[in-house]
Order: structure tokens, then sequence, then C-alpha cells
């Protein structure tokens, strides 16, 4: 048991000395060609903004804006326009299955949910 405990200590410092080292180096990179991470960084804000941009106009373009609404355990969704019905589920998910079943070739969009299964 005391084996255990002594391998499980070494591990231990043996990370958190190659975590020091590796920040070490990292700032250390920074400091030396700072340049290089002012281009890396505007590209990842290049990549965030493209993408972000093209998500916008694929999902939105010819989607119908949805509202959602629970009551009693079911999730209802109306559209936003005009609070026409759409469908109704037990979940978010249900009522848009129930939705592309309802209306084929549409596709939705719920602005509030903001993971993949917001559009069908």
């Amino acid at each position: 048991m005391s084996d255990i405990l002594i391998y499980l200590f070494i591990a231990i410092v043996a990370f958190w000395v190659g975590k020091h080292i590796a920040m070490i180096q990292y700032i250390q990179n920074l400091s030396t060609d700072p340049d290089k991470f002012i281009r890396m960084l505007e590209e990842i804000k290049r990549i965030n903004a493209e993408c972000e941009r093209g998500l916008a106009e694929l999902d939105m373009e010819d989607a119908i804006m949805l509202n959602t609404e629970e009551r009693a355990g079911l999730v209802y969704l109306f559209q936003s326009i005009d609070d026409k019905f759409i469908a109704q589920g037990k979940s978010i998910e249900d009522a848009l299955k129930s939705a592309s079943e309802r209306f084929p070739g549409k596709k939705f969009w719920i602005p509030t949910v903001k993971q993949d299964t917001q559009t069908v």
C-alpha cells in the first residue's frame, strides 16, 4: 500500500513540475517572438468571425424563426412572426422532429437554443 502512495506522490510531483516547465517555455516563446502570437490570435479571430457569419447566413436565410413554450410537460413551437402553431413534443428535439415531419423541406430556427439540435 505504501508503494502505491509513493508512486502516486511521484506522479503528482512529476506532473506539477512538467506543467510549470511547459508554462515557463510558453512565456519565453511569447516574450521572444510576440508577433507570431499576435498573428496567430488575429487568424483565430478572423476564422471565428467567418464561422459566425457563415452560420448566421446559412441558418437564418431560409429558416422559419420559432418561439418555444413549455406547458404541462410539453414543448410547443410557434412561428415568431404570427404565433402560428408549428408542432409540439416532450422535448425541443421531439418538437423539432415533429415540425420537420409536418413541414418537410422547411428549416426551423430557435434563437434561444444554443446547441446542435437548434435547427432541423
